[in-house]
């Protein structure tokens, strides 16, 4: 009797434990029974949950983090479970000491819980802050447009397009790609006439670029895309081809015939592509007529041969010269900026003057064929006028350097042989050392350990 009497107390025991369990929802409950003949006894105690749950990212690198409760448990019972908001077990720590899991994201926006279990019982926390996994960008690439050609002044038929990966290889969608073409010579614009744009890459990683349009100069060149955050580039081969016929035809070529003679076969035409300077560089001093000459330049087809003009030419002329430069059609003749080869012929001569010394690039071009260059070398004029730009001293009998720099009427520096001699009105005044030197590219001229016997002013 006493024994079935102790049973029944020993289930009312554990039914109340249960119901207990039941009715607090925030904290796992975990208990014992003891069972024998006589009295039996229960203990009971909670699993809190982890508290701080953060969640960061570093491209698709997911770390969450959290800190662990306060209680001591066996670190071979206790460990935690990372879900994220669509119920997804992401990653778990076996240790009752662990603070953090990581694991590899799928792009998007996800919140994480982090679940504490012991032996059967769990404790989960609180939701983590929402965290937008984005990928890394690592290359940009050109995926449409590179290795086309179109005539100068006309748009290219297939638009310039660029894929942005991560490093993975998956496509990144949303990154800005900037396309940048040069900003002389062959080239071109884009729709809103500028050298630049920017596009954004679509799901697939793809930026479009808008039309592109070659410029009236013939090349080859290249257009770069870049994407903020990528070190490289992607570059797209494009070629301005010369206009046909608007580009200057050759009205046929210059052969050898069998008496050795020369002839013009009109059956053989080629389409200038180029301006050459054909001449030697031209050399002469700082001027300010055109002095410099005569300087050549021709139209040549792709392989260097002369073309004839179709019709009258013109060739536009420019230098970069920081002084004043001068063009003109004939040696100290009035100033023009362009000349023109005449129809049925392929060149025409210019002369050059600069009142800047140095070494001038002089350009010819042609609208739609590929500019000619040559570097002009500019000397300066006979020197005008001389400056110390060492003084010498006033006391008497002291060693002394003078430096006299001699200068065009340009103001450039020019080299010049000097002397020093001691003024008429200081009588008996001797002035020795090196009294005789020639200065050197820079125009000026040492004169070391001078020495007056008397106090005077060099001239």
């Amino acid at each position: 009797m006493n024994i079935r009497h102790l049973t029944v107390r020993r289930t009312s025991i554990i039914v109340a434990l249960l119901v207990a369990i039941v009715a607090v929802p925030s904290a796992a409950w975990a208990f014992w029974t003891a069972g024998a003949v006589g009295a039996g006894t229960a203990t009971t105690g909670t699993l809190n949950a982890p508290t701080d749950v953060h969640a960061g990212a570093t491209g698709t690198d997911v770390t969450i983090t959290w800190t662990s409760p306060t209680q001591t448990y066996a670190a071979s019972t206790l460990g935690y479970e990372v879900k994220d908001d669509g119920g997804n077990t992401v990653c778990s720590a076996a240790s009752s000491t662990a603070t953090s899991c990581s694991y590899t994201a799928s792009t998007g926006t996800y919140r994480y819980a982090v679940t504490a279990v012991f032996e059967s019982w769990t404790a989960t926390s609180v939701v983590s802050n929402q965290l937008t996994v984005a990928a890394t960008p690592s290359a940009v690439d050109a995926s449409a447009g590179s290795g086309q050609s179109t005539a100068v002044s006309t748009a290219f038929p297939i638009a310039l397009a660029a894929t942005v990966t991560d490093t993975s290889g998956a496509a990144v969608p949303g990154m800005t790609v900037t396309f940048t073409a040069p900003g002389t010579d062959a080239s071109g614009t884009f729709a809103d006439g500028s050298p630049t744009a920017t596009s954004t890459t679509d799901a697939s990683g793809v930026a479009a670029a808008p039309t592109f349009t070659a410029n009236g100069t013939a090349g080859t060149y290249t257009v770069t895309a870049t994407a903020t955050g990528i070190t490289g580039s992607a570059g797209f081969s494009l070629t301005n081809q010369a206009a046909d016929p608007a580009a200057p035809m050759g009205n046929g070529v210059t052969v050898t015939t069998p008496d050795g003679g020369t002839a013009t076969d009109p059956a053989r035409r080629f389409t200038a592509g180029t301006v050459a300077i054909t001449s030697a560089p031209a050399t002469g001093s700082a001027s300010s007529t055109a002095d410099l000459g005569a300087i050549t330049v021709e139209l040549q087809d792709a392989s260097g041969a002369s073309v004839d003009a179709a019709t009258a030419t013109a060739v536009s002329l420019s230098s970069n010269s920081t002084g004043t430069a001068v063009f003109a059609a004939t040696r100290r003749g009035p100033a023009i900026t362009s000349v023109t080869i005449p129809s049925g012929s392929s060149s025409v001569s210019f002369f050059y003057g600069d009142t800047r010394a140095g070494t001038p690039t002089v350009t010819a071009a042609v609208a739609g064929l590929t500019r000619a260059t040559q570097v002009v070398t500019v000397t300066p004029a006979a020197a005008r006028s001389l400056t110390f730009t060492t003084q010498p001293p006033s006391s008497v009998a002291e060693s002394f350097t003078v430096a006299v720099q001699g200068v065009d009427q340009f103001g450039n520096p020019a080299s010049v042989t000097l002397a020093l001699d001691n003024p008429d009105n200081v009588p008996g005044a001797t002035l020795n050392g090196m009294l005789a030197r020639a200065s050197g590219a820079d125009g000026i001229a040492f004169f070391p350990a001078c020495r007056s016997t008397r106090q005077a002013t060099s001239r």
